[in-house]
């Protein structure tokens, strides 16, 4: 076992360096713990929320030495930036699927909404033909 800190790698690493940091600490190959944090996510759930938790917490390699309140908030921001950029790539490819306008302005026009219950609709065009009741 490494006896240094746990630290998140910044080189072995596939979202957050957290297995990669884990697999050094105690001198295992990191796709075994890859496979323990699905495996511990797949029988319960609790991978995923130790992973999270592991990524706030424990500092990357480079900010050993930075405070530990510093960390956390650098730790939640980067794991924002990722939410956001994994969120803006995943809806640009499901656009793409689907074949959906990349931008606004290429939208179809919309239909008008209906209006709200017990309102009377806006008034028909003149078509020739007598009202419905």
């Amino acid at each position: 076992m490494d006896q240094g800190r746990l630290t998140r790698s910044e080189t072995d690493r596939m979202v957050a360096g957290v297995c990669g940091g884990v697999g050094k600490f105690f001198n295992v190959d990191s796709t075994l713990v890859r496979v323990g944090f699905v495996m511990a996510t797949l029988l319960g759930g609790s991978g995923v929320l130790l992973y999270l938790a592991m990524w706030v917490i424990v500092p990357p390699a480079s900010r050993v030495d930075t405070p530990g309140r510093d960390v956390v908030r650098d730790n939640v921001a980067e794991g924002r930036r990722f939410a956001e950029d994994t969120a803006r790539t995943v809806g640009e490819r499901f656009d793409r699927l689907r074949g959906a306008p990349r931008d606004h302005r290429d939208r179809p026009e919309q239909a008008p909404t209906p209006p709200p219950y017990g309102e009377e609709p806006p008034p028909r065009p003149e078509s020739g033909h007598p009202p419905v009741p």
